[in-house]
């Protein structure tokens, strides 16, 4: 199995993004406007319960992400050995922990859903949904053994292909199943379909490299525990991943219901298909970090960080000039439906969200996969998130989603404040040249972003509103890539340097 390069891994990481965001767009308005506002947040709600989406991804602790690190230092067999070894201690407990937890749902789910605040009419699509999204994670989980595996050995793009198949494959699912049958099981069932066949797929591409599957010993063992240390960033990230987004989504269910979510879900959405297109791009780079900590890796590394952030930065200044100036107009254009003002000033604010995540993807990602920042990656990021959690739930009860919003907006900038002199010190980054350079290209983007507020008052529908939007900020991008083509050069050398480097 040949490494995939950097430059490989991360042009395909973002180009299926910006694919799946694109799908995405579409996909939202027609089931929002085929099942409505509540059903929509049930489906969201019963994704918090999915291994790919939700807490049943926090079952695993960090420890396979410790793995995809561990065996990336090895290739071919022996790789896959040293994988399976390693495996094999946790595994039977893994398994064990996601079956208790799924007996304890099953016997408390008319209770949760209550909690939950969904109504009687809708209870029994719940629990439905609910248990067969449990029954997939039986074969998710699994996929995901294979998924680790194919990372360690630098194969992102042969990954980030196969979930954007995977996806286009849920939403054909689910626009078949909504012609015919409008309700939520449909969208639960496109989404089971599409999960086995993604992890189907990930053992088909093991077992046509190896010619084998991967051999995994049930026997209980707490022999994994002796990695604990370099496991334990592992599982502080994922804790802190889930006080982002699911834990949010669940205080939002809790406090105002399954509507309220598909309030959070949609002022929510636009700025997390570009949060979630940085982290696209910071998933390649753990492995590269930690293959790349010589002085000659470390030069590299500032090159390429130097001029990403600046472009990541660019991206999010745009987004969030663009939500304050019309991101009511973004809104109703996109779901063709009346948006309420919170909805409004919760997108406002979470618009600016990816600018502070732009400090806390690459970097954090780079510093995950050096050997001497594990004490900072597990304190830091932690102490964030449990502040970010005692805060949202009064945030929430009084103020709703601009509540929520808020205190995830306030843990990203925390959190870009506590890595600030890490990345500085480790990579030698002049974040005084970066914020330089972005402030030169500040009144570009704010006047761009005026000039399509006024733009807009010349538009009379939906659809010449989305021609508007799409135009002008496409000419916007074009212009602002072509002042600042150099860094996009450069930033390309450098990644196809760090392939010829790694051959």
């Amino acid at each position: 199995m040949k490494p995939d390069s950097l430059l490989s891994n991360t042009r395909w990481g973002v180009g299926a993004q910006l694919l799946r965001s694109g799908l995405g767009f579409l996909f939202i308005p027609v089931v929002v406007s085929r099942l409505g506002t509540v059903q929509y947040g049930i489906f969201n709600a019963i994704l918090l319960l999915s291994y790919s989406q939700g807490f049943f991804n926090q079952t695993d602790v960090g420890y396979f992400n410790f793995l995809t690190k561990h065996s990336a230092k090895l290739n071919g067999e022996k790789a896959l050995k040293e994988f399976e070894r390693e495996c094999s201690y946790f595994f039977s407990t893994w398994v064990l922990s996601q079956g208790l937890i799924c007996c304890i749902f099953v016997f408390s789910s008319k209770f949760v859903a209550k909690k939950f605040g969904i109504d009687n009419q809708n209870i029994g699509y719940f629990i439905i949904g609910s248990y067969l999204v449990l029954a997939t994670n039986l074969i998710a989980s699994l996929g995901s053994v294979y998924l680790s595996f194919l990372l360690s050995q630098q194969q992102n793009a042969l990954v980030k292909k196969t979930e954007t198949v995977c996806y286009f494959c849920f939403l054909v699912f689910a626009f078949l199943g909504l012609f015919f049958k409008k309700n939520v099981i449909t969208l639960v069932s496109a989404f089971a379909l599409s999960q086995c066949l993604q992890s189907f797929l990930y053992f088909f591409y093991v077992k046509q490299f190896y010619k084998r599957a991967i051999k995994i010993q049930l026997t209980p063992s707490l022999k994994f525990l002796k990695n604990w240390s370099d496991w334990k960033p592992f599982l502080f990230a994922k804790l802190n991943g889930l006080a982002i987004k699911q834990s949010d989504t669940a205080i939002v269910l809790f406090f105002g219901g399954p509507e309220l979510v598909a309030y959070y879900d949609i002022a929510t959405k636009i700025p997390s298909f570009l949060k979630v297109l940085m982290g696209r791009i910071s998933e390649s780079l753990i492995t590269f970090s930690g293959a790349n900590q010589n002085p000659k890796g470390q030069k590299l590394i500032n090159n390429i960080l130097s001029r990403l952030l600046f472009l990541q930065l660019t991206l999010s200044l745009a987004l969030g000039c663009g939500a304050l100036f019309y991101g009511k107009q973004i809104l109703e254009a996109w779901l063709g439906i009346y948006i309420s003002p919170q909805i409004v000033l919760g997108f406002k604010i979470a618009a600016f969200i990816p600018l502070f995540h732009a400090f806390s993807s690459s970097p954090a990602a780079l510093l995950m996969g050096r050997d001497g920042r594990a004490d900072l990656m597990t304190w830091g990021p932690t102490i964030v998130s449990v502040f970010n959690l005692v805060c949202s739930i009064p945030a929430t009860y009084y103020g709703g989603i601009v509540g929520t919003i808020s205190c995830t907006l306030l843990q990203f900038l925390l959190l870009a404040w506590i890595l600030k002199n890490p990345i500085s010190t480790d990579f030698g980054l002049n974040l005084y040249s970066i914020g330089k350079k972005t402030f030169l290209a500040l009144p570009v983007i704010f006047g761009s972003q005026f000039i399509v507020y006024c733009l807009l008052k010349l538009c009379f529908n939906r659809v010449e509103t989305i021609l508007m939007l799409v135009t002008a900020n496409s000419i916007m991008g074009i212009f602002i890539a072509y002042l600042f083509k150099s860094d996009f050069k450069h930033l390309g050398n450098y990644m196809t340097f760090s392939e010829e480097s790694d051959s």
